[in-house]
């Protein structure tokens, strides 16, 4: 059966990050998908030293933190769906601090051919002018561990728990667990990128190149 793992990247309880995560399990669950929700920030991540032994070696040299507990939830579970706040521009230190870690999946790349693993994120934000890199380096994150970004959500209430007070963001994150529980089972399309956002990632970042292309800042795809 599909597993959607729903990952809390604030450290605040019951806050606006947690709020929509089991608000989009809800949706999952609603689809016949098994949900498990794990908050990030309850686990000790230490900085990757670049020592590359979880390619040549098959292990991490850190030992003793959390990033065994998240890569065995990751490994098993067929959809992913991550929240983080937004405190200066992009998400939160965690989120950055994890991904640098992601190369940790490479002794497991086999095991993950063929699978269809799909991904959704949630930035969370006082105000979109304050939030340019949310859902970029989300779907960054959700890349990293092998899931295809099918959906995204940007959620702006500046207060703990106040995205209630906006009903959609609620019904928002409840369909973006049900769209990626269905896709998962091939019942549902990704969404369609707008026009300024890369066709693969849905970022914005581009950098510009000779003869009027541009590359994503994100996943690289050039156009």
């Amino acid at each position: 059966m599909t597993t959607v793992l729903g990952l809390c990247c604030s450290a605040r309880h019951l806050g606006n990050c947690e709020v929509l995560v089991r608000e989009s399990l809800k949706g999952a669950g609603e689809v016949g998908a098994n949900v498990e929700f794990l908050r990030l920030t309850d686990l000790h991540f230490e900085p990757c030293r670049g020592c590359l032994a979880c390619v040549y070696k098959g292990k991490c040299a850190i030992k003793n933190d959390g990033l065994q507990t998240l890569l065995e939830k990751i490994l098993f579970a067929d959809g992913l769906i991550v929240a983080a706040p937004t405190y200066l521009l992009g998400p939160a230190g965690i989120v950055k601090l994890v991904a640098d870690r992601a190369l940790n999946l490479a002794p497991h790349l086999e095991t993950l051919t063929g699978r269809a693993r799909k991904g959704a994120t949630i930035s969370v934000a006082g105000n979109a002018a304050w939030n340019p890199l949310g859902v970029e380096l989300l779907n960054l994150f959700t890349l990293a561990f092998g899931y295809e970004v099918i959906d995204y959500l940007e959620a702006y209430a500046p207060g703990p728990g106040e995205v209630l007070l906006n009903p959609e963001n609620a019904r928002g994150a409840r369909e973006l667990g049900r769209r990626v529980a269905l896709a998962i089972q091939g019942r549902a399309a990704r969404r369609s990128p707008a026009p300024d956002q890369c066709p693969h990632c849905y970022s914005r970042l581009f950098r510009l190149a000779a003869g009027g292309r541009a590359t994503c800042a994100v996943c690289l795809t050039t156009g």
